[in-house]
């Protein structure tokens, strides 16, 4: 059941939070807006921004293939809702498998899990609104 390039709690990277992840246009403007604060962060205290940098460039160039897919007709808006609406189930799956896990790291990821899932359902619910 398990999918090629699927992340699975057992993987050694306890980081999920990975932009090869998100598919949703609303988790990568929350992305986006969390990379740009600690970039601002690590400038304060001068610390080392390369990797939010390059963390940066790639939500934004993930953006543009998911607005130029759509433009282009590769994707259609049900195709889209459709793979957000298993998105979704994925990450809840993955947060309740990294919260059994029980340490503070694996809970980190389960809260950015659910963040990433809640931000999806909202943004599925304001393009049914519209």
């Amino acid at each position: 059941k398990k999918r090629a390039g699927a992340a699975t709690v057992d993987d050694e990277d306890p980081d999920f939070n990975v932009v090869e992840n998100m598919i949703a246009d609303s988790v990568l403007e929350w992305a986006l807006g969390e990379t740009e604060k600690e970039i601002a962060a690590a400038h304060k205290t001068k610390g080392a921004a390369d990797d939010l940098l390059l963390r940066k460039q790639q939500i934004e160039m993930k953006q543009q293939m998911l607005v130029i897919r759509i433009q282009t007709g590769k994707l259609t808006f049900e195709d889209y809702t459709e793979s957000v609406t298993k998105k979704i189930a994925e990450e809840r799956e993955l947060a309740k498998a990294l919260a059994k896990k029980g340490t503070p790291a694996h809970k980190k990821q389960a809260m950015l899990a659910l963040t990433r899932a809640k931000l999806m359902e909202n943004e599925l619910t304001e393009d049914v609104d519209e």
